[in-house]
Formats: structure tokens, C-alpha cells, sequence
């Protein structure tokens, strides 16, 4: 089985690794680029150690547990999984059949990508270990392995570098473009979230979408949008409903009058709130009202 040779220099007491250093090399792209197959299961790690180079792991089956920085981390196929150099990695557990692709670049090759100033990769990957990734993103970096290895077979190409770089750095502005996708997903539905929540606090007096955006500080428009997009519904139909429940629940449960109650949801007058409720239920409050005496 192959190792690590762990380098004779130690960061903070752990072992520093570099797949440059493994007995077995990996499929050498140039001087810029290594490529490894099976980055979990080939290897026997220290219990605890840093990464001298810049690596991406496209894990394609099975999965894989540990910590990065000491913070626990679970990494489930298909994904794409980042180490960086000097962070701190403990695997100490993977699944059966893991079947994973390890790209690692060489420093100066990293330095002409400056991927953490050109995506900022830090922020992306310090709150995610890892991307899930979609169909059209597998495709995408099982083509770019392809390529990689296709360019290898002709070392002596004194464009192989740039060639390198450029298809390297297409790759990544692919996967900023994935990442940003998700983020906005993610917004998103913490709009549609945060507008319900609103809609049930003030929703029995407070019957204008304008409301309900200058709450979350966006535009009418663009929260209608939004609303609309996530929920298939528009967002003045979930407004519609809890004014309603409120209605239904005071003409049932109270004795006020329908004068009073269209008063106290916000109505203009009894005309605007009969003509609402009419147009939800087919009944007017009145009607209603007879219908669920108890």
C-alpha cells in the first residue's frame, strides 16, 4: 500500500504532506499539476497533519469523515473537496468503495492562479469543507481531468503552462459560478422565510407588499419576484391567507360585529372587507358567520 513520506519540516508539531513527497508518484501534467486516483484509499495518513500544496479532490463515490482545523467535517460523494496549504486535516473514517481524483498544483503554479483573491475561496470554503455537486458540474471536472491528461502527453509543448492555467482557470470560474447558484438559492429562501414571518406577525393589519419589503429592505418588485420564484405562489396569495385565517377565526370565535372586525384587521370600510372575503370565500362574512355558528 502507498504513503505519505512525511517531510522533515513540521508545522505547528504535524506532519507537513505533499504528494510530491509519495513513494508512489503521482501522473506528473508538467511541472504545474499532479494527479492522483484514489486519494482516500491509497494512502495511510498520520493521525493528524498539514498539506504543503494547494490540492482539489474530486471524491466520486462513497464518502469521507474527519476534521479540518479541528472543526468536524463529513464529505459525501459527488463533491469537490478543497485543501489548502497549512491547514490542519484528520480523516479518520471513509466508506466502502470511496473513489476519489487528486489534483494538486505546485506553488507557483498556485501563485499564477490566485484563486483565493480571484474567488475568494476562503469564504466560500470556511463555512462549506466541501461543494455538493451537480450533474453538469461532474461532467464538467471529469472533462477537465480528461483534458489535463490528454495536454500530459505532450511535456515537451512550450505553451503546456499557459495551456494549463487558462483550462485551469476556466474550470474554477465554473465552479465560482456553481458556488454563487447556491448562494442565491440559499437568499432566496431566507427572503421567503423572513417575508412569512412577517406576513404572520402583521399580517391581520398590515395588507400592502410595500410594507413587507421596506421590513427586508428590498423593492416591492424584487420580492415579489423572489416570492414567486421559491413558492409558485404570489406573494400578496400567502398575505391573502392569513388575513382570511384571521378574519375566519373573529367572525367564528368573537362576537363582534363585521363593522368591528373590518375595523380591526385595517379594513378602509365593511364595503372593502365583505367585498375581500366574498372574492376568497365565495361567502360573505355574514354568510359565513351563519354557516359555523356553533
Amino acid at each position: 500500500m502507498r504513503r505519505f513520506c512525511v517531510s522533515k519540516r513540521m508545522i505547528g508539531r504535524k506532519p507537513t504532506l505533499s504528494l510530491e513527497s509519495a513513494a508512489s508518484k503521482p501522473r506528473l501534467i508538467g511541472e504545474a499539476i499532479r494527479i492522483t486516483e484514489g486519494f482516500v484509499s491509497g494512502y495511510i495518513f498520520p493521525p493528524e497533519f498539514e498539506f504543503r500544496d494547494f490540492m482539489i479532490v474530486y471524491l466520486k463515490r462513497g464518502s469521507l469523515s474527519g476534521k479540518k482545523n479541528g472543526v468536524a467535517t463529513h464529505y459525501e460523494a459527488p463533491s469537490l473537496i478543497m485543501i489548502q496549504p497549512d491547514n490542519s486535516y484528520e480523516f479518520t473514517s471513509s466508506s466502502k468503495g470511496v473513489e476519489a481524483t487528486t489534483v494538486s498544483f505546485s506553488p507557483s503554479f498556485t501563485e499564477r492562479l490566485n484563486l483565493i483573491k480571484r474567488f475568494g475561496l476562503n469564504d466560500i470554503f470556511i463555512s462549506n469543507p466541501s461543494l455538493t455537486l451537480d450533474a453538469e458540474m461532474v461532467e464538467q471536472l471529469e472533462r477537465y481531468i480528461n483534458q489535463l491528461l490528454l495536454l500530459g502527453r505532450n511535456p515537451k509543448n512550450p505553451f503546456l503552462e499557459e495551456a494549463l492555467l487558462h483550462l485551469t482557470l476556466c474550470v474554477f470560474y465554473s465552479v465560482g459560478y456553481h458556488v454563487y447558484q447556491i448562494e442565491q438559492v440559499s437568499r432566496s429562501q431566507q427572503i421567503v422565510d423572513e417575508y412569512l414571518q412577517l406576513v404572520n406577525i402583521h399580517g391581520a393589519t398590515e395588507h400592502y407588499i410595500p410594507f413587507y419589503a421596506d421590513k427586508l429592505h428590498l423593492s416591492p418588485k424584487y420580492l415579489q419576484n423572489v416570492v414567486k420564484k421559491v413558492t409558485g405562489r404570489t406573494a400578496y396569495s400567502w398575505l391573502e391567507d392569513v388575513i382570511t385565517n384571521y378574519a375566519k377565526q373573529l367572525l367564528t370565535e368573537n362576537k363582534m360585529t363585521v363593522q368591528q372586525i373590518s375595523m380591526y384587521l385595517n379594513f378602509r370600510n365593511q364595503s372593502y372587507f365583505t367585498a375581500f372575503f366574498k372574492r376568497v370565500t365565495s361567502l360573505t362574512p355574514s354568510e359565513y358567520r351563519l354557516q359555523h355558528k356553533s
